[in-house]
């Protein structure tokens, strides 16, 4: 389902009587940016792709938007496709309410002045901090692992538990926002991330129509099958253009006796260029075993992708058809959120999703040694 964490939904909400002016500003860290474009995009429902609805022009470091508000409050992001620092975020969500709402965009997005923009950055703030733990935690295991050390349980636990609690604050929000497309736009990114009990809970809050646009794509009234291509299933071929031009396809490099990784990412994608490292050292360690890495890209622009390939010193087959959220290449496995990942036995079969950290390397070493 197309979102996102990545995904992440888009021509503008019809203005209705109850509709009134709201400001949003955007503040960089400085001015190096000036006079580059900012897009505004939104979406008219969670199962829509985003669009473009409005553009600016960055000033003094700062930007601006009087937006269109409905009585209904839906999630939409701003994308600025000069920007290509690490340390400076491309894209940034918030909720379209009324008020005025402020974006910094200083390392981490950060959005305020409004109550469910405030919630919802509470919300992040919570899910980031779990995220950056859990990475410590798995830098911890690969150099223990270097030594050949043993890693000890508690460790072990420690990880277990900061990824239930990581699963506990998604619920929450979900759980507080089904009844709104921002809620709706968590449910299809995270939805099956949890047992067919809870989705049911979900879905019996859910607005009506979004349940029954659940039960149409998938002829049930769960959300378990459009979360990407489950584990347990055959991988879906698709065909993309080399940053050469050629064409090649999944089925070129699935099903040859490889173990493959299909990798979408970007190269405006933070979270994305943070699991590069991991990437690469599996890849380096096992690729004369087996592995093989098929990366697909979100991006639009040929030049901030191929660039992302060199810079970042991505040796392996990569497509794309730069045609961002709307990608053909990404539509099958509704990519909703990025980094995704999906690791394909020799025989096609989908045998693991988004392993992160040193993950991926443990359950190589699993299947190849």
């Amino acid at each position: 389902m197309k979102q996102i964490l990545v995904a992440l939904s888009v021509a503008i909400l019809a203005l209705s009587s109850c509709s009134n002016n709201s400001k949003l500003t955007g503040v960089l860290p400085d001015d190096q940016f000036d006079g580059s474009t900012v897009y505004l995009y939104a979406a008219p429902s969670s199962f829509e792709e985003y669009v473009i609805v409005d553009s600016t022009k960055i000033k003094r470091n700062t930007f601006s938007f009087s937006r269109n508000v409905t009585d209904t409050a839906t999630l939409q992001f701003i994308d600025i496709p000069d920007i290509n620092e690490p340390n400076i975020p491309r894209r940034a969500f918030f909720i379209n309410e009324k008020g005025a709402i402020t974006l910094k965009l200083d390392s981490i997005p950060h959005v305020s002045g409004t109550p469910m923009n405030d919630d919802y950055q509470e919300f992040q703030d919570k899910t980031l901090a779990i995220h950056s733990k859990v990475e410590k935690l798995l830098m911890d295991f690969q150099i223990s692992d270097a030594k050949g050390d043993s890693i000890p349980e508690s460790k072990v636990n420690e990880l277990t538990t900061l990824r239930d609690e990581y699963k506990s604050y998604i619920l929450q929000y979900i759980e507080k926002n089904i009844t709104n497309p921002v809620g709706e736009f968590y449910f299809l990114s995270f939805g099956d991330a949890f047992d067919r009990s809870k989705i049911d809970e979900l879905l019996a809050k859910a607005d009506p129509s979004f349940k029954a646009k659940i039960k149409e794509l998938t002829g049930a009234d769960t959300a378990e099958e459009p979360q990407g291509v489950p584990v347990g299933e055959k991988y879906i071929d698709v065909k993309g253009k080399t940053p050469q031009g050629k064409e090649v396809a999944l089925s070129d490099y699935v099903g040859k006796k490889k173990v493959v990784l299909i990798d979408f990412w970007a190269s405006w994608c933070n979270p994305c260029i943070k699991e590069f490292p991991h990437v690469k050292e599996a890849y380096d360690k096992y690729k004369s075993k087996g592995f093989e890495i098929v990366g697909i890209s979100l991006d639009d622009e040929e030049k901030a992708w191929t660039g992302a390939i060199k810079k970042y010193k991505l040796n392996w087959v990569h497509i794309s058809d730069l045609k961002g959220w709307g990608s053909s290449l990404s539509a099958p496995y509704n990519t909703a959120t990025i980094p995704a990942t999906y690791l394909v036995d020799q025989n096609g079969v989908i045998i693991a999703k988004d392993l992160r950290g040193d993950e991926l390397s443990r359950k190589l070493e699993e299947i190849l040694n």
